[in-house]
């Protein structure tokens, strides 16, 4: 497989955020009265950015601006405390850098956290792009996300791989040209991924340098 690129989502996939914005979630809900939810129930809840978070964990009700705000305030607070990379993913990192290959962070995450996040747990990780949320870009599942990455580093969209773990993900890589691939350690099971058009899932991050050829 010819690979020039790999782009990862960063929530879910490269990072374990569950705790964190399950936490900064419920403080949002507890502001306006709304009923909080079981931390490992907001897995089903990420996907699509926070605004989609905040309408999923409060079923529609209250001020969701307010609940937005309350959301990023809280999470400004502790976005970091319990999140850490996923096991095997600095090595898999290292290994990629070290063949060569161009690898790039793109989430729905908005662009200063996802920023911050980035230089915080990946700090020698050599990526070559790196993008969250930034108006007038809209977000995934609309494609641009990912085709500005693919014509600022010159790469061609059918060698690029876009690993997520929502179908969020695999929906803007297919409508981006991109070759998407699913994984199993996030926050989907496996068949969403499947259903939405992943062309593979890696159940442990090594698997990715097996499909491309990379030495482990």
């Amino acid at each position: 497989m010819e690979v020039e690129a790999v782009f990862f989502d960063l929530d879910g996939t490269l990072i374990h955020t569950l705790a964190d914005l399950g936490v900064a979630m419920n403080s949002a809900l507890e502001e306006q009265s709304l009923p909080t939810h079981p931390i490992e129930n907001y897995a089903g809840m990420i996907g699509g950015g926070m605004a989609k978070l905040v309408d999923r964990a409060s079923s529609g009700k209250g001020n969701q601006t307010q609940l937005i705000s309350g959301l990023m305030r809280h999470y400004n607070d502790h976005y970091v405390r319990e999140t850490r990379a996923y096991p095997g993913i600095h090595h898999l990192l290292a290994r990629l850098r070290e063949a060569g290959i161009i690898t790039a962070v793109v989430s729905n995450k908005h662009d200063g956290m996802t920023q911050e996040v980035v230089r915080r747990i990946f700090p020698d990780a050599g990526f070559a792009y790196v993008r969250g949320y930034r108006a007038p870009v809209p977000k995934k599942p609309d494609p641009a996300p990912l085709e500005r990455p693919c014509r600022v580093l010159d790469v061609r969209q059918n060698s690029v791989l876009y690993v997520g773990d929502t179908e969020v993900d695999v929906e803007a890589a297919v409508r981006a040209g991109i070759q998407p691939v699913g994984v199993s350690w996030g926050y989907r099971v496996e068949n969403v991924l499947l259903d939405a058009g992943a062309k593979w899932i890696l159940r442990d991050p090594m698997e990715l340098l097996d499909m491309i050829g990379v030495p482990r």
